[in-house]
């Protein structure tokens, strides 16, 4: 926090000023806020900062005039249009006055005034002695100076007004807001803090009201910004939430990352062009950003670019090992290049990272089902590849019996053998066009295989043909996200939670697509 102006500095600059025309004009008080810059020493002379572009601190309530006032002599106020001559123009100094007494340093008295004083001329205006004019006063109100000389210490409270998702931190930062009796900045940083504890709490509309002020108050709080534009983007306004990302540009200058953090945004509204064009600045400025890599990839992916996503994610992750997003992205390209060994891998690898992640497991399970997971016993494993066989014969027998197919799919299906599920499913979607089982199954079938597209027509159509159930409402939303449709993938995350109230992946789908539920 800025260490405020000291009040005993503004007199002392108006004491020299006065003394300097004391003799030719009536005493004059310096305009509001204004101090002679020759009159003040470097360490005096007051340093430009934030707050200069900032609203000015808050006066203390019921403050007291400062005692050191009343060594100043009284002075008329000057008069708006007051001629001001410059320094080099010794003749229009009157004949009669005296030499002005020698300039005091800062923060000390100066001398008293002759005894003699010279007869005023009234007829004629004051005339500017010889040094020189002082800076025209500013267009906004003066500064407002706290009574300390020195910088106020932070309140008590605001060890406890932190940004964490407690109602102790809420508490103690509505204290801090309420008596008022702090610094320009420590209010800021009071708003702030309980901002990104309402955001930690999911109260986006509490959030950003408190940032709104926060901003308001410190237009170059840039942090206040990213943090409102993250709120905006979770409530579904992009456009808001853009602008702000966009003001922050001017304001930091780690550039890259606001670029990189904007083009997130960009990738939520489903805008791709603006957020390559967006990561491609930002990966000029830093090259070795792995957390901008992982999202070009992601975005490349979704473009259905998977060589360029491939070669982004590799380049990530070997920045990073760690990225637990990036193994996700690099899984989900394994999975649609059929490379369903190297998917589990880096699944695997990012669940012993973080092994409470849902999305992680659910895109395992989607890869490979926990039932083929699980060692089957000799006997079943023996029964099933009968089963298996009888059924091949008899369809050979059969080719157009749609119902032998239909469970020759299903064995395939239970075995994690996609290919021939796809291929006996395809056989009774032609023998049997309204079978809306046949069409959920090809459609879960083509989700792991991770072909958003024919995701979404199978299980369209499989919807329309009275297939109601939670699961399929819920891999049409996946496959909406890959495709960038995520308004048709919201409405599906909520018809979810129609039928299941509280099916937590719907809700970390809507989460992940900043709309609440």
């Amino acid at each position: 926090m800025r260490a405020p102006l000291t009040l005993s500095v503004l007199l002392a600059s108006a004491a020299l000023a006065s003394m300097a025309e004391a003799q030719t004009s009536p005493p004059a008080a310096p305009a509001p806020g204004v101090t002679d810059p020759a009159a003040q020493t470097p360490a005096a002379r007051p340093r430009r900062s934030l707050s200069q572009d900032s609203p000015a601190p808050i006066q203390q309530p019921g403050q007291p005039a400062p005692a050191a006032a009343a060594q100043a002599p009284p002075a008329a106020p000057t008069p708006a249009a007051t001629p001001q001559l410059p320094p080099a123009q010794p003749a229009a100094r009157a004949p009669s006055a005296p030499v002005p007494a020698p300039a005091a340093p800062p923060n000390t008295q100066a001398s008293p005034a002759p005894a003699a004083t010279p007869a005023p001329v009234p007829a004629q205006p004051p005339v500017a002695a010889t040094t020189p004019p002082a800076a025209p006063p500013a267009a906004t109100s003066p500064v407002v100076l706290p009574p300390a000389t020195q910088a106020q210490p932070l309140p008590p409270e605001m060890a406890a007004c932190t940004g964490d998702a407690t109602d102790a931190a809420v508490s103690a930062c509505s204290r801090v807001i309420e008596g008022r009796r702090v610094s320009r900045d420590t209010l800021v940083m009071a708003y702030a803090n309980r901002a990104a504890t309402h955001f930690q709490r999911n109260d986006d509309a509490r959030a950003i009201a408190d940032l709104d002020i926060a901003i308001q108050l410190d237009p170059r709080n840039y942090r206040a910004m990213v943090l409102r534009a993250r709120a905006l983007a979770r409530q579904g306004n992009f456009d808001r939430a853009i602008a702000d990302m966009t003001a922050t540009l001017a304001l930091r200058e780690d550039q890259a990352v606001a670029l990189r953090e904007r083009a997130a945004i960009h990738q939520q509204k489903g805008d791709a062009t603006a957020a390559l064009a967006d990561l491609n600045a930002a990966l000029a400025q830093a090259p070795n950003d792995a957390e901008a890599l992982q999202l070009r990839a992601a975005v490349q992916l979704a473009g259905n670019r998977l060589d360029a996503a491939r070669t982004d994610a590799d380049r990530s992750l070997a920045l990073d090992a760690r990225n637990v997003a990036a193994l996700m992205t690099r899984a989900e390209l394994r999975n649609r290049q059929n490379d369903r060994t190297g998917a589990l891998a880096d699944l695997d690898a990012a669940l012993r990272l973080a092994p409470d992640n849902a999305d992680l497991r659910r895109l395992r399970d989607q890869i490979e089902p926990p039932a083929a997971q699980q060692p089957q016993a000799a006997p079943a494993a023996a029964a099933a590849a009968a089963q298996t066989a009888a059924l091949d014969a008899q369809i050979v027998q059969q080719p157009n019996n749609a119902t032998l197919r239909m469970q020759r799919a299903q064995l395939a299906w239970t075995a994690g053998d996609v290919p021939r599920t796809i291929l006996e499913l395809n056989e009774v979607i032609r023998l049997q066009p309204r079978n809306g089982e046949a069409f959920r199954i090809r459609g879960l079938a083509h989700a792991r295989r991770g072909d958003a597209i024919r995701t979404v027509n199978d299980l369209t159509q499989a919807i329309n043909l009275n297939v109601n159930d939670a699961n399929t409402f819920l891999i049409r939303a996946e496959a909406n996200v890959r495709r960038n449709m995520r308004q048709a993938a919201a409405a599906d995350y909520r018809r979810v939670l129609r039928l299941e109230p509280n099916n937590q992946f719907a809700r970390n789908g809507l989460a992940r697509l900043g709309l609440n539920n």
